[in-house]
């Protein structure tokens, strides 16, 4: 084997390697995207397994080691030096793209909670809104009774007293004890 060729096939499989690194970091964004989508719609478990795809796939990526320390040649020599400059120019520039397009992911995290921890973390305003309302209103109410609360006017009770079909209730009798105005 030639050091072109040698260099050549390595370059293959470099190739080879970036496009599944590539593949894995692709698949990697598609499944935050829809772990993203899943959290926005409170579907728990889509987004756990979605999180879990991802995390998968961000390691595959992370596996692929591109170096080209394990190139065996034979030494043969002289006319191959273009060809193994053409090369290793070609897996110098993809280490840069590679190394270029390196970037550091924060992966967000799942971690279940009960109903009562849900809403404790993150209450609603329409919730509180209600039961502020609900335990506030007979505190209002009492206050708009006793404000419009009105006694009734001296004159308003003589006219009582002249009609014959009002019954008085007398203070002093027991509270069931009833007469009209003529006894």
């Amino acid at each position: 084997m030639t050091i072109g060729s040698a260099f050549a096939t390595k370059a293959e499989q470099l190739q080879a390697t970036e496009e599944t690194r590539s593949a894995s970091l692709k698949e990697y964004s598609v499944n935050v995207a829809k772990a993203a989508q899943a959290s926005s719609n409170n579907d728990g478990k889509a987004f756990e397994k979605l999180s879990a795809k991802a995390v998968a796939a961000l390691t595959e990526a992370a596996s692929v080691r591109l170096s080209i320390s394990d190139i065996t040649v034979g030494v043969e020599g002289g006319s191959e030096q273009p060809l193994v400059a053409r090369v290793v120019g070609q897996v110098a520039a993809m280490k840069a793209r590679v190394d270029k397009e390196l970037q550091d992911v924060d992966i967000p995290t799942f971690a279940p909670v009960d109903a009562k921890q849900a809403i404790a973390l993150n209450p609603q305003p329409l919730a509180w809104f209600t039961a502020i309302t609900i335990e506030t209103l007979p505190l209002v109410l009492m206050g708009l009774l006793l404000a419009l609360w009105r006694e009734e006017e001296p004159d308003q009770q003589a006219e009582d007293k002249d009609d014959k079909n009002v019954v008085d209730i007398d203070s002093r009798r027991s509270p069931n004890s009833f007469r009209t105005p003529a006894e």
